[in-house]
């Protein structure tokens, strides 16, 4: 049995994956999305792992201390079964804990190194045994990982960080099995409870740190106001007003101060253009070219709903007394309303001035 029971396990993941998925199918790449639905499925398979899946340990099961006879053991398990016999492996595991030292060995490597070992005697034969399996977890996290940081992702830069956590991480773990030291008290003795299970426990560890670390990883580029909607029922986002009027007002002038003087550098370029005939004549191409590119893209019907979808749209077809006609759309609206304030209220010249 694991922390949760299953259908928990069920309710949690129906509660992550809807906004999860909600967010995905609203992203613009089909690679941001194909790796969203990856940190997806890696995320609900730690929390199965976590959650629902751990490992088996008769000392911890029955709450026994870890000098516990193994005829009690066996005992007990009886007692907890219908069967007149003890599975194979239980029993092969329970002939191999008759020794002190097989014990402290058990709580280095768990129980399914015991079960599963026919061969093993010493330290060095379990930690032959046993060890390479975390050690290929460390290996698919690393490979978890380099997916998540691809070259052409945004959080490439963070690759090193990642897998600099886990290599380190897996090298101690495995240092720490094959030297901490195992301690087993008296049968009388209270503090037998004190007993670390090193397998379970860093087994643990390592399943929240593969949970937690592509969030660590993820966390600067995930809004959660707009991952959970509750949030923003509870944390309003910031508006514009929250900045100071000053700064808006100082970079509104620095920026005229740049844009100004580009004006009337546009204006003298284009005058000394229009005097040489062959760059007048390659303007005229150019412009011919960029022209025709633009009333194919704006004639492209994806192009148009595209821009309507984001609230720019332009050329849009009305009916008009039984009449189809094409308005001018909120993007060319805009556009005039820009350049009209802009004449209006910063003209680099007298060219500038609307006509009468």
């Amino acid at each position: 049995m694991g922390l949760v029971s299953t259908p928990v396990f069920l309710s949690i993941s129906l509660c992550l994956s809807t906004p999860w998925l909600f967010q995905i199918f609203r992203k613009p790449r089909l690679l941001q999305c194909l790796l969203s639905l990856a940190l997806l499925v890696h995320t609900l398979y730690s929390l199965h792992t976590l959650l629902v899946i751990s490992p088996q340990n008769i000392f911890t099961e029955l709450k026994l201390p870890l000098n516990t006879p193994t005829d009690s053991i066996r005992a007990i398990l009886l007692q907890r079964t219908s069967d007149t016999a003890l599975p194979p492996e239980t029993d092969r595991v329970l002939t191999k804990l008759k020794l002190l030292e097989v014990r402290r060995l058990y709580v280095r490597f768990g129980h399914d190194v015991f079960a599963t070992c026919d061969y093993c005697q010493s330290l060095s034969d379990y930690a032959l045994y046993g060890l390479p399996r975390p050690l290929l977890s460390y290996v698919r996290e690393v490979a978890v990982i380099g997916l998540f940081t691809l070259p052409t992702t945004p959080l490439a830069h963070l690759r090193s960080i990642g897998i600099g956590t886990l290599i380190p991480a897996g090298l101690t773990e495995a240092y720490w099995l094959l030297t901490v030291p195992v301690a087993i008290y008296p049968t009388d003795d209270k503090f037998f409870l004190r007993i670390i299970m090193w397998h379970d426990t860093l087994l643990l560890l390592r399943n929240i740190l593969f949970l937690v670390l592509p969030f660590l990883l993820h966390l600067p580029r995930i809004p959660l106001i707009d991952f959970f909607p509750i949030i923003s029922n509870l944390v309003p986002s910031p508006t514009p007003t929250s900045a100071s009027p000053s700064a808006s007002i100082k970079g509104t002038i620095q920026t005229l101060d740049h844009l100004i003087p580009a004006l009337h550098l546009l204006k003298y370029t284009r005058a000394a253009i229009m005097r040489v005939p062959d760059a007048r004549e390659r303007a005229g191409v150019w412009w011919d070219a960029e022209r025709e590119e633009g009333d194919v893209g704006r004639g492209d019907d994806g192009v148009r709903r595209a821009a309507k979808g984001m609230e720019i749209g332009y050329g849009e077809k009305v009916v008009i007394d039984g009449v189809i006609e094409e308005e001018e759309g909120k993007l060319l609206a805009n556009t005039r309303k820009a350049i009209g304030s802009l004449q209006e209220s910063a003209r680099p010249s007298d060219h500038w001035n609307v006509p009468l």
